[in-house]
């Protein structure tokens, strides 16, 4: 499954803040309880750190820490992993989601672990991951993490890898039946690690900079291999073929060839910046800033490329950021999520292709749709979007889902984001009735109903007990967004509420909003979107919410700012 993860830069952060604080309203004394912990749910997290004393003997864990989920992988017969922006999370017995604190590694020694997981790929009983940051602005890669020690009774062991890095010197690199010109990437800056695929025996891995690399695990000593792609003005490139070598000094070199990531401008190709990798058996096939490459893997490893693009090709549009392999009554699909790129008449959307690459069709429903991911299970495809997830089986259309809620009333329980990030279908079970899943930046969810009738929804809970607002300050224009608004929503504790009535007042304490939630009405959160009672948006400022049922009443200090 591919994972793109382009979103990361414009994901704002969400914080929750607590503090105490006493006023008085109609004259009266009220204790209001606001949280003082700030905890960001950024994708950019700060760098991880080692151990010195090893003082972390075993696995460490706790619950989900934060709601920005952007990968899953089924891996197994149980595990669904999860990548965030806060490390490492699995949930295993569907209770809960636990975040990995630290890993064991397979030196003995365990490291905290505290990264954005940029992505998850799982095969041949092995899983690996891939962390990335932020630093001074610019996306880097943090490094690579595999392991095939994954089950119920023991703690995963885990090979750390480096962001795979060039030296200065590296500019001949040997692949297929000599060597090729390469500009060397010497940075992870720029270099981190979009999507990893299992198929022909190897391990691959994309990225901006760093392009398409592969590894044997279990040959290669963990060393990265460099694969030249095609360059942008190349429709099929063999590295097969010993007519495409030249001999220099006695060297066979690919000739009238350089791999280089830079632009156009500045002597590069767009088809040297990868996005997404899929592969199975002798066929690899990756997306670029300039299109799709198909690739048969040849004796020794070599590969004969060829190269489809926009418009030439029939493509929505030449940025490839996602991309998944269907295989059903004897037919392979390829899926491409697509992004437009330079040419104005590029398009977003999801193309496809059921003859090998030699016609590539697009989806009218899904055309100008900002595609993030595709997955498929047998007769069914299920595509995350911006707006939502979209599902098409065999014997239907196309149709788009809302939102995820949980139906028991008032357990604040609700995904408020039309953003589904990922999306996979779970056969595992009962491959007759499969449930799927979907990463949003308002947490995960699980439904037993492809239609998501009615969903599990896995959050991060600052403190259970309490009753507080999140995020807060909260901007309608920024945080939990669907359609045109954007909610803030209040945690009301375990209690069960068949009836509360929220009453919102300003800091002249007039009163600007007020709604009942009755649990044979509505259900999901308890929340507000920042309008008045005639549908404005309300000023920047400090509101007193009043949330009153059963259990009392209860005041909330909330900081609106747009």
């Amino acid at each position: 499954m591919s994972k793109s993860n382009l979103h990361f830069a414009s994901i704002n952060h969400q914080y929750i803040m607590w503090q105490h604080i006493r006023i008085t309203i109609f004259g009266l004394l009220v204790v209001l309880s606001l949280l003082s912990v700030t905890t960001a749910q950024s994708l950019n997290p700060s760098r991880y750190s080692l151990d010195p004393d090893n003082k972390h003997n075993a696995l460490e864990s706790s619950a989900l820490k934060t709601n920005q989920v952007t990968e899953i992988e089924l891996y197994d017969e149980s595990y669904i992993w999860l990548g965030t922006s806060r490390g490492l999370a699995m949930i295993k017995d569907l209770s809960s989601a636990t975040t990995l604190d630290s890993l064991k590694l397979s030196n003995g020694r365990n490291e905290l672990y505290e990264d954005a997981v940029s992505a998850i790929g799982s095969g041949d009983s092995q899983l690996m991951f891939a962390g990335s940051t932020i630093t001074e602005g610019i996306s880097v890669g943090t490094g690579l993490y595999l392991t095939g020690s994954i089950n119920v009774e023991v703690t995963p062991v885990w090979e750390i890898l480096e962001q795979p890095i060039d030296s200065p010197e590296d500019s001949l690199e040997w692949f297929g039946l000599g060597q090729f010109r390469c500009l060397p990437i010497t940075t992870p800056f720029q270099n981190l690690t979009y999507d990893i695929a299992f198929g022909g025996g190897y391990i691959w891995i994309v990225s901006w900079a760093g392009g398409l690399r592969r590894m044997n695990p279990y040959i290669d000593n963990y060393v990265w291999e460099r694969i030249p792609l095609p360059q942008d003005d190349q429709v099929a490139f063999n590295t097969c073929d010993e007519n495409a070598y030249i001999n220099v000094n006695g060297a066979l070199i690919l000739a009238d060839y350089y791999l280089n990531p830079r632009d156009p401008s500045d002597g590069g190709n767009h088809n040297h910046k990868a996005f997404s990798v899929i592969s199975s058996g002798d066929t690899v096939w990756v997306g670029t800033a300039n299109g799709i490459n198909r690739g048969i893997i040849g004796n020794g490893g070599c590969i004969n490329w060829i190269h489809y693009s926009f418009p030439a090709d029939g493509l929505a549009g030449n940025f490839v950021v996602g991309l998944a392999l269907q295989e059903w009554e004897g037919v392979r699909t390829v899926w491409a999520a697509t992004v437009n790129a330079d040419n104005p008449e590029e398009n977003r959307g999801l193309s496809f292709t059921s003859d090998g690459g030699l016609s590539w069709l697009t989806v009218p429903e899904l055309l100008g749709e900002r595609v993030y991911n595709v997955s498929a299970q047998d007769s069914i495809i299920v595509v995350s979007t911006e707006t939502g997830y979209w599902i098409k089986t065999d014997l239907s259309g196309w149709e788009k889902f809302d939102p995820a809620v949980n139906s028991i009333t008032h357990s604040g329980n609700e995904i408020l984001t039309a953003i589904v990030y990922d999306a996979v279908i779970d056969a595992r079970g009962v491959p007759s009735s499969p449930v799927i899943w979907i990463a949003t930046p308002d947490g995960v969810a699980r439904s037993d109903d492809l239609r998501g009738l009615d969903w599990t929804i896995y959050q991060a809970e600052y403190d259970q007990e309490k009753i507080y607002a999140y995020p807060n300050p909260y901007s309608p224009f920024v945080h939990n967004q669907i359609g045109l608004d954007g909610w803030v929503r209040f945690h009301t504790g375990h209690e069960t509420i068949s009836k509360l009535t929220m009453q919102i007042y300003d800091f002249q304490l007039e009163q600007v909003y007020r709604q009942t939630f009755d649990s044979v009405t509505l259900d999901g959160s308890v929340k507000w979107n920042g309008r008045d009672n005639r549908g404005d948006l309300v000023a920047n400022g400090v509101y007193f919410v009043r949330l009153k049922w059963s259990g009392g009443d209860h005041w909330i200090k909330l900081v609106v700012v747009k």
